[in-house]
């Protein structure tokens, strides 16, 4: 019955016994490959991290113990080379540290880079009861950015807390402005906005300008209208000031003829030059027609000193045009008294012409020629040269010229 059944047992263990070397090998050429993966692997991340971060961290400061320091550093040191970071050693960076180590951020950030570094790395210690406050700044190389984190470090948990300040410090957004970048920021701000006000400013004044340019030109336009219009227009201006005057004139000429009478003997003859002072005070009483009525009193001297006294009249003509010159022609009656010579007092009469021109509506100069008759007494033809003062309200009459800034 035994040698019925099947002998499969020693053929199927030898069988399995064959295959179990091609399986073995199998298994330890893929793990060593694996191995070899992993050891492959670990040198390529090790030397990504050397290059993607080096910290240059000064050595840390602050008003605490030796051995406060160095834990703080140590521990910190430790948190960054987790984090894959190559630290260089602090003896090295001490020894590259000049007397007074940097404290501005170019500064720093340059001692940085000299060390080949991509990021600095600067904490301060105070010491507290039963722990201690660590500050900490990591400057960023290439942007000149700092990043801040602060804590209250307890002495059972100083690995643990400052390895979450180190990942605060490479935190997405960490990085913030210096206060020298800030400082540079509103410096520009500011000269910015000193820009804009000059800007501003001159914009306005040329705004002022232009404005003032144009006033100017519609001035001198309403004024070249003002003086078409005078062209065209009749104007009687000597009233323009008020249609009362007074002017002032001193004459000065030569005699004509020989006074009446005998001359005494041995007495010298009589000069011949004429010279005298008159004044005159008109009313306009019909300013339409430039006619102005009113009194003479003049001096004159001679052949001998006397008085002139009577009523006149004055004719005004007209201006025509821009220019404010006008003539005018007078007449005067009344009696010429000698207060020196013979003493005779007799009847005068006076023509004159002048031409009078306005330098204000109440003020103008005049000159002119006058000849004065006294018959018996004397003929004289003087030159006349003087001014004339308007008072009183201007004559509503008048046809004046339009204002030069009138609308046209």
């Amino acid at each position: 019955m035994a040698s019925s059944l099947p002998r499969v047992g020693p053929e199927k263990t030898a069988k399995s016994s064959r295959k179990r070397p091609f399986r073995a090998w199998l298994l330890a050429a893929l793990w060593s490959l694996g191995a070899g993966g992993l050891v492959t692997l670990a040198p390529v991340h090790s030397a990504w991290a050397q290059s993607a971060t080096q910290v240059v961290a000064f050595p840390f400061d602050g008003n605490a113990t030796m051995d406060l320091l160095d834990s703080a550093y140590l521990a910190t040191r430790a948190a960054l080379v987790a984090r894959g970071a190559t630290v260089p050693e602090r003896a090295t960076v001490r020894a590259a540290l000049p007397v007074q180590p940097p404290t501005d951020t170019a500064n720093i950030v340059t001692f940085g880079r000299g060390m080949g570094g991509t990021h600095v790395l600067i904490g301060h210690v105070t010491p507290l009861t039963g722990q201690y406050n660590l500050e900490m700044l990591l400057y960023d190389v290439a942007t000149s950015r700092m990043a801040r984190a602060s804590r209250n470090i307890g002495l059972q948990e100083e690995s643990e807390q400052i390895t979450q300040m180190v990942a605060e410090l490479f935190a997405p957004g960490a990085m913030q402005a210096t206060p020298e970048e800030l400082a540079r920021i509103e410096a520009e701000r500011v000269a910015t906005a000193e820009r804009e006000r000059l800007a501003r400013e001159e914009q306005a004044r040329v705004e002022a300008q232009r404005r003032a340019e144009e006033q100017r030109a519609r001035e001198a336009e309403a004024q070249r209208r003002a003086r078409e219009a005078l062209l065209q227009q009749d104007t009687r201006r000597f009233a323009g000031g008020g249609v009362i005057s007074a002017s002032l004139a001193l004459q000065v000429g030569g005699r004509l003829t020989d006074p009446a009478g005998t001359r005494p003997v041995g007495a010298p003859a009589p000069t011949g030059l004429a010279a005298g002072l008159r004044t005159e005070v008109l009313y306009a009483i019909a300013p339409s027609f430039g006619l102005e009525l009113g009194g003479v009193l003049g001096v004159t001297t001679s052949p001998s000193v006397a008085v002139l006294v009577g009523p006149g009249v004055r004719l005004n003509l007209p201006v025509r045009g821009a220019i404010p010159l006008r003539a005018s022609i007078a007449a005067a009656v009344g009696l010429y008294a000698s207060t020196s010579g013979n003493r005779a007092t007799t009847l005068w009469t006076s023509l004159d012409a002048r031409a009078e021109y306005d330098f204000a509506p109440a003020f103008s100069a005049f000159a002119g020629v006058t000849l004065d008759a006294s018959p018996g007494a004397l003929v004289t033809l003087t030159g006349t040269f003087g001014f004339r003062l308007h008072f009183g309200e201007a004559s509503p009459s008048l046809n004046e010229a339009p204002p030069a800034n009138a609308s046209p």
